[in-house]
């Protein structure tokens, strides 16, 4: 069996942005975060579990997946934190990709 990753000079040949688009959601930016959590799902200590997935040319460049420390009230708290994790993670891969000269602003 043969496994890989495609990465599309052109993103409107990606798998992702079909999917997107077929839901109405386009992507005009180089990269394209999607963060997301669930709260409570440690039962003894009320800790909330989160990830994030970062795509760039239609291929995943960046994934995190975590049991979070701080223990959150709510729902929306925890989508929150996982956001604010996502954000940071996504800025700092444009910082990077602006460094290379790879990453142009439209």
């Amino acid at each position: 069996m043969y496994l890989g990753l495609k990465f599309c000079s052109d993103i409107t040949m990606s798998i992702i942005t079909r999917l997107l688009s077929s839901n109405g959601i386009s992507l005009d930016n180089p990269l394209c975060t999607f963060p997301g959590s669930s709260w409570n799902d440690d039962f003894d200590t009320g800790r909330m579990s989160g990830c994030f997935m970062i795509f760039s040319m239609g291929g995943v460049i960046e994934h995190s997946s975590n049991l979070h420390d701080p223990v959150d009230l709510s729902s929306a708290g925890a989508e929150y934190n996982e956001a604010c994790l996502a954000c940071m993670a996504t800025a700092h891969l444009k910082q990077f990709l602006e460094d290379l000269e790879l990453f142009y602003n439209a």
